[in-house]
């Protein structure tokens, strides 16, 4: 009995088949790879949330409208305790050039936290042209909810300026 080894036939199904084990697992390491920036990045948002409330409350308390409204021109990642690892810091009109991608930066110029996505496969934004996730600080006026609250301003809140999501 002679060894031959593989045929050409054998070692041609074997390549194939390794070649598309390779092909799935390199788009599932993709996959998570977004979604790991992808709550990397919630995390950052929810954070800025809970210091602008933070913030809010304390200017409630002293009763500093004033304060309040200059909410709308600061930099939330000065609310922060620690800034995130990825954050660039702040720029008058930014461009893509100017930085580099998975980097949170603050807009001087229209008080925007911006987010440069590195991955964005699954990322979906309505209507803009650049993929950027934007947020603002926006101000609420109107009565009261609760008859304690003075004042004109009665919510302070930090929202996406344009809509975006993920796909699954």
């Amino acid at each position: 009995m002679k060894n031959r080894g593989f045929t050409l036939l054998e070692l041609a199904i074997f390549v194939s088949i390794m070649a598309v084990l390779m092909m799935t697992f390199l788009n599932r390491v993709m996959y998570y790879q977004e979604q790991a920036e992808k709550a990397a990045m919630i995390g950052v948002v929810v954070a800025v949330q809970d210091a602008l409330t933070l913030q809010q409350a304390r200017l409630r308390i002293l009763g500093d409208e004033a304060g309040m409204v200059a909410l709308r021109a600061d930099n939330p990642i000065s609310w922060l305790a620690e800034k995130p690892r990825n954050y660039g810091g702040e720029f008058y009109d930014p461009s893509t050039k100017s930085v580099s991608r998975g980097s949170w930066i603050y807009d001087l110029k229209a008080h925007e936290l911006i987010y440069f996505p590195e991955h964005t496969s699954h990322l979906v934004f309505s209507g803009e042209a650049k993929k950027w996730i934007r947020y603002r600080v926006g101000l609420g006026q109107g009565e009261p909810s609760n008859a304690w609250v003075k004042g004109n301003i009665h919510t302070v809140t930090f929202d996406a300026v344009d809509p975006y999501h993920w796909e699954n």
